[in-house]
């Protein structure tokens, strides 16, 4: 106020307030428009979060009649109003250093990633089968505590409110008001919930993996569930895999719609964070060719979250919604839940044949699974300080000998392979780069190879040498 003077403060609040008010309008107006005027079903299967609804044996040909379909559209209905709604909010307090009172406009991949996270509470301390219009007393009391997790106001008792994650962004080099990514907000979401452990006990008892490179490093989700088994005095612990990945050049390519419908047709997903170009939603449900999203979009006031009976009506969309799976932006990041290291265990089992295109020449599968650790494979990864490298090696997560992701062995020259597969009419694009270390005998004529010496056998390379 010194250096500007109190009337030139106001008029920069005023033009401000004008400012976010525009875009709330400008939110809902688009949000309006591209409301379709009826969202229809077909008589098939309607797969939402690992569910099936579906009236007749999928077997039969035959369609079901009008009032068992009802039946189980209203339990489908049912079960998708359940779901967390997340969306823009006006006239919150204003992000820290800044006249910003709303993030409609910008937001709305965070808003994402906090319904992803809130589901996963959800699934953690209420179970797949809760439903909002079920709820006792006491499940309603602990949803309105998930919930104030999230509250738009800057305070510690929020650590995954829109100040908290903006806040974390910043403190990494991001401005307040910035787009995010869905790598980005994967990150976010696994900084924000480590943080909440701190002042929060019972959160401790969730974890959040964040997969590299397209790649689930299975040792490390187990010293990561060893470790807050450790934390909470012996208590099994869930975690929550983020991972992000790009299917596709500009647009999503076709080959991997039967992979995203399997995928989120299993009990342990959470979701995806993705939406169209520029335009984040997030996906829980598919039928036929069409996925079902809850959209982030729609502005609304902010809600005061202290009362113990605040209103829910403002988190729970009433209307289920499909896109196009065509439309899908290529980049996104998918979720899962496991509840403990073997139901972790059984997902990568179940996910294994789901994740790579079927009747397709080549495997070029959205992520792989490792048995080992990062710290083995990846450059810049450094091996966690309680653990030494003699004593992962006796792991059951150590891959054998030989493999072509086995551990980088002392002595021998590394070469970084990456799946760049020379593309011909007709064959399927790749998903991009995916390193992965090799023994130099390997055979290497099909992947654009980049010879990358390792400084510990050779300190005289200074270039990476592509052939």
């Amino acid at each position: 106020i010194l250096l500007k003077g109190p009337q030139n403060v106001m008029a920069e609040y005023r033009r401000s307030d004008l400012k976010s008010r525009f875009k709330s309008l400008w939110s809902n107006l688009r949000f309006v428009c591209t409301l379709p005027t009826t969202t229809t079903f077909s008589r098939n299967p309607i797969w939402l979060l690992g569910l099936c609804y579906h009236a007749s044996d999928p077997s039969r040909l035959s369609p079901f009649d009008d009032q068992e379909r009802w039946e189980h559209f209203r339990e489908f209905r049912t079960d998708f109003v359940s779901r967390s709604w997340l969306t823009y909010r006006r006239e919150f307090p204003c992000l820290e250093q800044t006249h910003i009172s709303t993030d409609a406009g910008w937001g709305c991949m965070l808003r994402s990633g906090q319904m992803t996270l809130l589901e996963a509470f959800v699934r953690h301390f209420l179970g797949r089968d809760w439903r909002v219009q079920k709820a006792t007393s006491d499940q309603a009391a602990v949803y309105r505590d998930l919930l104030r997790l999230f509250a738009d106001v800057p305070s510690d008792t929020s650590p995954f409110g829109v100040h908290s994650l903006v806040g974390i962004s910043v403190k990494k080099g991001r401005c307040a008001g910035q787009w995010f990514g869905p790598a980005q907000v994967s990150y976010l979401i696994k900084d924000s919930v480590n943080h909440s452990h701190t002042m929060f006990h019972k959160l401790k008892s969730l974890r959040v993996y964040v997969a590299q490179d397209c790649t689930v490093y299975m040792g490390d989700v187990e010293e990561m569930l060893q470790r807050g088994r450790e934390d909470t005095g012996g208590q099994n612990c869930a975690v929550l895999v983020l991972i992000p990945i790009r299917l596709g050049g500009e647009t999503l390519n076709e080959i991997y719609f039967p992979c995203i419908k399997a995928l989120l047709s299993m009990d342990e997903s959470v979701g995806i964070m993705g939406g169209r170009p520029s335009h984040s939603l997030y996906f829980i449900g598919w039928q036929d060719e069409k996925l079902i999203y809850l959209d982030p979009h729609y502005c609304q006031n902010v809600v005061d979250m202290q009362p113990d009976d605040f209103p829910l009506t403002s988190f729970h969309c009433i209307e289920p919604r499909k896109v196009s799976m065509n439309r899908m932006d290529p980049s996104c990041a998918l979720a899962f839940y496991c509840r403990d290291w073997s139901n972790f265990r059984k997902w990568c089992h179940d996910a294994e044949p789901m994740i790579i295109p079927p009747r397709q020449r080549g495997s070029y599968p959205f992520f792989t699974f490792n048995p080992g650790r990062s710290w083995e494979y990846l450059d810049g990864v450094t091996p966690p300080t309680s653990r030494s490298h003699s004593s992962s090696t006796s792991s059951p997560c150590t891959r054998s000998p030989g493999h072509r992701n086995s551990p980088r062995r002392p002595g021998k020259s590394r070469v970084t392979t990456y799946s760049l597969h020379l593309h011909r009419p007709g064959e399927p694009v790749p998903l991009g780069l995916m390193g992965h270390d090799v023994d130099d005998e390997m055979e290497q004529d099909s992947f654009l190879v980049v010879d990358k010496t390792d400084s510990r056998t050779d300190k005289q390379a200074d270039h990476d040498h592509c052939s």
